[in-house]
């Protein structure tokens, strides 16, 4: 995933986990160009909403391809060192103005591993 000059987003999302059934709002972070791979896991597959390029990428293939077998011992290494945080749960409590105090109650009442977002 690479941040959107001035970190306002994203460009790209590869999902690995079946994040977005689980939970469309994450593709809102999507700025710019508008891409999401799907990595295909042998679960059913995600859908993209108009205007997002989805893009199908079957684990397998990964694997295979240069330096494919070295990937789970560098995302362990990524994970050990802090350099990749695994994508926390995003919340969306609502749109405008109106939403954010609301929004902050939740906040003040605890939360914890997910991000409240308010659409404005």
């Amino acid at each position: 995933m690479q941040s959107s000059p001035h970190s306002i987003g994203v460009e790209a999302i590869a999902d690995a986990v079946n994040g977005v059934a689980l939970n469309p709002s994450i593709l809102e972070a999507l700025t710019g160009p508008r891409y999401f791979a799907d990595v295909l896991t042998g679960k059913n597959l995600q859908k993209a909403p108009e205007g997002v390029q989805h893009i199908l990428v079957v684990a397998s293939t990964v694997l295979g391809a240069p330096g494919g077998s070295h990937l789970f011992r560098g995302l362990g290494e990524l994970l050990a060192d802090g350099s990749y945080k695994v994508p926390i749960q995003v919340e969306s409590v609502g749109s405008g103005f109106s939403a954010i105090l609301p929004g902050l109650e939740k906040l003040n009442a605890g939360v914890s591993g997910t991000k409240l977002v308010v659409s404005i």
